[in-house]
């Protein structure tokens, strides 16, 4: 069996038994190339199979110049007429105008002029004029001139008329607004209420008395907890510093002696608890 390179056309005499039935993968050991090899007598089967199973030559389509013009013409009047049957069929139809119903017409008159009667209201209000009340105008008085040509003619000149008495002046109590008036216009319940607790001015809180009883147990909690540490590490601290040995050790012989004395005041007291019971 021989087998040739697809890269380098190299070709390789091996014996029928080095490919398997189903083909393997070879290499090319000159360019080292390699690919799928199968038996010839598989390549064959494939050929055939791939020729019957071909997709057929496409049918030459008919020559549209060597129809006859009467079926030409025939075919271009059936096309038209598909053509307008279709264009009828896709175009909508008109959409019919819906009556309206009285009943509907006469609420759309009453919004109407209910919108009307609306503008109106809120149109503002003419300008309002004083009409005549009727009094006379002054008559002019004559001047001094006029006055000697009237004597000089002897007619008397018609006398001013009198001025019409003004109405009495308005006494105290109509200068003063009206009480009862102004009553009517405040509001009964504030009356009736009276004062609440609310109204009253409340009393503002003391600030800072239980922050500082905190921070002075804080402080006094903190202390012991420092003289607790300071009696327990003072050994250790007297061998790194010497020169703090004495002091410290005074000290741990105070606090011993205050240990002494708080144990002899509890038997003392455990003592006198037991002979009263």
């Amino acid at each position: 069996m021989r087998l040739i390179c697809p890269n380098c056309d190299a070709q390789y005499e091996v014996a029928e038994d080095a490919i398997p039935p189903g083909g393997r993968d070879v290499q090319c050991s000159n360019c080292g190339h390699a690919w799928y090899q199968v038996r010839p007598e598989e390549i064959e089967d494939e050929q055939r199979q791939d020729a019957l199973f071909d997709p057929p030559e496409p049918m030459p389509e008919p020559d549209d110049m060597g129809q006859e013009p009467e079926k030409a013409g025939a075919w271009a009047d059936a096309t038209d007429t598909d053509e307008e049957d279709a264009a009828a069929f896709d175009a909508p139809e008109p959409m019919k105008r819906r009556a309206i119903d009285e009943a509907v017409m006469d609420v759309l008159r009453e919004e109407a002029e209910r919108e009307v009667a609306a503008r109106r209201a809120e149109a503002p209000a003419p300008l309002e004029s004083q009409p005549d009340l009727g009094l006379e105008a002054a008559a002019p008085a004559l001047s001094p001139a006029a006055r000697r040509i009237a004597q000089m003619k002897g007619v008397e000149p018609e006398p001013p008329p009198p001025p019409r008495p003004a109405g009495p002046p308005p006494k105290g109590r109509d200068l003063l607004p009206d009480i009862e008036e102004i009553n009517s216009t405040l509001d009964p319940d504030d009356d009736r209420r009276g004062v609440s607790a609310d109204d009253l001015p409340q009393p503002q809180k003391v600030r800072g008395q239980g922050g500082g009883f905190r921070t002075g147990f804080s402080l006094v909690v903190t202390l012991a907890v420092l003289a607790v540490v300071l009696y327990v590490i003072a050994p250790r601290l007297s061998q790194q510093i010497p020169g703090l040995a004495g002091t410290l050790e005074g000290y741990v012989a105070f606090v011993d002696g205050l240990r002494l004395w708080l144990s002899g005041l509890l038997d003392t007291a455990a003592t006198t608890v037991q002979g009263n019971g």
